[in-house]
């Protein structure tokens, strides 16, 4: 796992999360995997799945995109999770068991929100322009946050 922090300039992760809490961004209602645990929903969108972009906005994302300079993309989506009384932990999951596949996940807004990991318990907190980088078959779950209105993160699977 790797974590950084501002990997992109200041203006464009601050225009990133103003354009992600624009209350006219479309976002669609999903439930929190894995499904099976679900009490929460969120919000989400999909920019890129199925060998295509599926996105008018996907060109929001190529500051990031320079950054980790894939090779090749499996899936992109944003997930948007409400604020609510009590912190949760959604459940674990991988994203994909492929080999060679990556998951970084990209930090839109600083809240007190974070993603865990499963074998060694390590969390990273929710910080704007912070990414975490790792293998997608690591065992990992997000959470919601109870501190701002929401938590966003853009979830990005690919190969290096």
């Amino acid at each position: 796992m790797i974590v950084k922090d501002n990997i992109i300039k200041e203006e464009d992760a601050d225009y990133i999360e103003s354009f992600f809490t624009n209350f006219n961004f479309p976002y669609y209602l999903n439930s929190i995997v894995p499904p099976k645990n679900v009490k929460d929903y969120q919000m989400t969108h999909i920019f890129f799945d199925d060998n295509k972009i599926t996105s008018d906005f996907f060109n929001i994302l190529k500051p990031i995109l320079n950054y980790l300079k894939p090779k090749a993309l499996v899936r992109i989506k944003t997930n948007l999770i409400h604020k609510s009384e009590k912190l949760n932990i959604h459940g674990y999951h991988i994203d994909y068991n492929y080999k060679n596949l990556k998951t970084a996940v990209y930090y839109v807004n600083t809240n007190n929100g974070f993603t865990i990991f499963k074998k060694d318990n390590k969390k990273v907190n929710s910080k704007k322009n912070r990414i975490v980088m790792f293998d997608c078959n690591k065992e990992h779950s997000g959470t919601n946050c109870t501190d701002k209105p929401f938590r966003i993160a853009i979830n990005f699977n690919y190969y290096v």
